[in-house]
C-alpha cells in the first residue's frame, strides 16, 4: 500500500520592495497595538477586545504572508488567553487573568518584531 502523499507546503507570497515597506509599517502598528493593550480593560476570559486584537494581528500577517504560509503559522496568535480551562473548577481571578494576557502579549510583540525582513529581488521593484 502506497503511503499518503505529503501536502506541498504553500509558498509564501513574494514581497516587492514597496510591499515590504508597507508590511513593515503594518507590523509596526500591530506591535504597537500589542504593547498598548491595556489588560486592565479585561472583564473576563474570552474578552472581546482581546479577540479583536488577536484578529487584527492575524489578519495583518495573513495579508502580508498568506493565510496558509509558514510565516503565518509561525507568528499567528492562537489566543492571548493561555490559562488552563478547569471544568467545574475554580475560576481564575481577574488579576491572574490580566497578568497572563500581559505576559503573552509581550511575548507576541517580541516575536513579531523579529520577523525576517525578506524581499524578492525584481528589477525596478521599488
Amino acid at each position: 500500500m502506497a503511503g499518503i502523499p505529503k501536502k506541498k507546503q504553500p509558498d509564501s507570497k513574494p514581497l516587492l520592495t514597496y510591499d515590504l515597506t508597507k508590511a513593515i509599517a503594518e507590523l509596526g502598528q500591530r506591535i504597537s497595538n500589542l504593547k498598548e493593550f491595556d489588560v486592565k480593560t479585561l472583564i473576563g476570559r474570552l474578552d472581546a477586545n482581546a479577540k479583536a486584537l488577536e484578529d487584527k494581528v492575524n489578519d495583518t500577517l495573513s495579508d502580508i504572508f498568506g493565510y496558509d504560509s509558514e510565516e503565518y503559522r509561525n507568528y499567528a496568535i492562537l489566543s492571548l488567553d493561555t490559562l488552563p480551562i478547569e471544568v467545574g473548577g475554580q475560576k481564575q481571578s481577574l488579576p491572574v487573568l490580566q497578568k497572563a494576557y500581559q505576559i503573552l502579549s509581550k511575548k507576541h510583540y517580541s516575536r513579531i518584531g523579529r520577523i525576517p525582513k525578506r524581499t524578492t529581488a525584481l528589477p525596478n521593484s521599488q
